[in-house]
C-alpha cells in the first residue's frame, strides 16, 4: 500500500472543505471565534474520516491474496464491506510476467507487482504489493516450464501407445491419433 496517493486525496478533500468553509464565511457572521471552533471540529472530522480510511485500506491490503498452482494463478481481492472477486490464469494462456519495483521504496523494502498477460483477457493480470516479487515470477516461470514439460510428456507417452487423447480439459482441443 503506498501512502502517497492517500495522502494526496487527503489534501485534496480538505483544500474542497477548507474552501467551503471559508465561502460560507459571511453567512455565519462575522464573529472569528464561532469560524475558529468550526473550522477545528471540521479539521477533526476530516482526521478521523481520513484515519478510518487507512485503517480500512490497511486491512483490505492484508485480504488480497495470491496463489500459484501447479495448473493456474489465483488472484483473491476481498474487502471488509463490498469486494470479494477472484481472478484465475491457466498457465498454458500466459504469454508474459513482467515483475516490477519501481522507485527506492520498492526496492529498499523489496516489494513490488508482478504483471501477468494473457492474449485473452482484455488487460493483464496485475497483482500489486507483493513481498519478494522475484520469488513469485521465478515460480510462476517454474510452474509454468513444469506444465507445459508434464503436457508433453503425456502427449508422447499417449503417442508411443498408439492410444488417442482424451479431450484436453485445459485447451478444449482433441489431439493425437487420426480417428480410426
Amino acid at each position: 500500500m503506498v501512502l502517497l496517493p492517500i495522502f494526496m486525496e487527503f489534501l485534496v478533500v480538505f483544500a474542497i472543505i477548507t474552501g467551503a468553509i471559508l465561502t460560507a464565511i459571511p453567512f455565519f457572521g462575522a464573529g472569528i471565534g464561532n469560524f475558529l471552533g468550526f473550522l477545528i471540529i471540521g479539521g477533526m472530522v476530516i482526521i478521523t474520516v481520513w484515519i478510518h480510511y487507512l485503517f480500512i485500506e490497511f486491512l483490505n491490503n492484508f485480504l488480497d491474496t495470491a496463489i500459484v498452482t501447479n495448473y493456474r494463478v489465483l488472484k483473491i481481492e476481498k474487502s471488509l464491506f463490498l469486494k470479494n472477486n477472484m481472478d484465475m490464469v491457466d498457465l498454458h494462456e500466459i504469454q508474459d510476467i513482467k515483475k516490477m519495483q519501481d522507485g527506492i521504496m520498492e526496492n529498499l523494502f523489496n516489494y513490488g507487482k508482478l504483471v501477468i498477460v494473457v492474449p485473452t483477457m482484455l488487460e493483464p493480470l496485475v497483482l500489486n504489493s507483493i513481498p519478494d516479487p522475484e520469488r513469485f515470477f521465478r515460480k510462476v516461470n517454474n510452474a509454468k516450464r513444469d506444465y507445459i514439460y508434464e503436457r508433453q510428456q503425456r502427449k508422447l507417452t499417449a503417442l508411443t501407445q498408439n492410444q488417442r487423447l482424451p479431450l484436453d480439459i485445459f485447451t478444449n482441443e482433441i489431439s493425437g491419433a487420426t480417428r480410426a
